[in-house]
């Protein structure tokens, strides 16, 4: 990272994609990271710096990380209900019905 292209972390994403962040969402992509994968940083007494190119990089990342773990939906199976309950609960309902 040379230091002609360095900017504090929340500058360097506004330039990068436009819009602001906020110093906490910078510094967790810096630290911790999204899908394991961390934004290249230095500190520079206690202030995180990146560049353009390593917030591209970072996004570029991130999405095909983001792409790959998609799953797809999960779909329910119904349990197939026996007939002869479906009678019994028909009749139950009759009965009731009849009682009113």
């Amino acid at each position: 990272m040379t230091t002609e292209n360095r900017f504090p972390i929340v500058k360097a994403i506004e330039k990068a994609i436009g819009q602001r962040v906020h110093i906490q969402t910078a510094r967790r992509w810096c630290k911790k990271g999204v899908r394991g994968i961390r934004l290249e940083s230095q500190i520079i007494l206690g202030q995180y710096y990146s560049t353009i190119e390593a917030v591209n990089s970072f996004i570029a990342q991130t999405t095909e990380a983001r792409l790959e773990t998609i799953e797809p939906p999960k779909v329910e199976i119904v349990k197939p209900v026996k007939p002869g309950r479906v009678n019994r609960a028909i009749e139950e309902f009759n009965k009731l019905a009849k009682a009113k």
